[in-house]
């Protein structure tokens, strides 16, 4: 609960897109996978990897995190 709690906080501080939300959205969607819940971590990986791929580019080490999740 304390997860989702700061992806609001941060999206209400920062907006949807910015880098520290995709940080939320990456530790949500590991939750998810310790949980075997991978479609719910799917999706919340791929809007986290989105944000970084744009904020970051491909090669960086914070969007090769999300990707190795994936």
């Amino acid at each position: 609960m304390k997860t989702k709690g700061a992806l609001a906080i941060r999206e209400q501080t920062w907006g949807s897109t910015h880098p520290e939300v995709a940080t939320s959205l990456n530790n949500l969607g590991a939750l998810y996978v310790n949980q075997g819940d991978y479609a719910k971590a799917e999706s919340i990986l791929m809007r986290a990897l989105a944000i970084r791929e744009h904020a970051f580019g491909p090669e960086h080490p914070n969007t090769k995190t999300v990707q190795k999740k994936l």
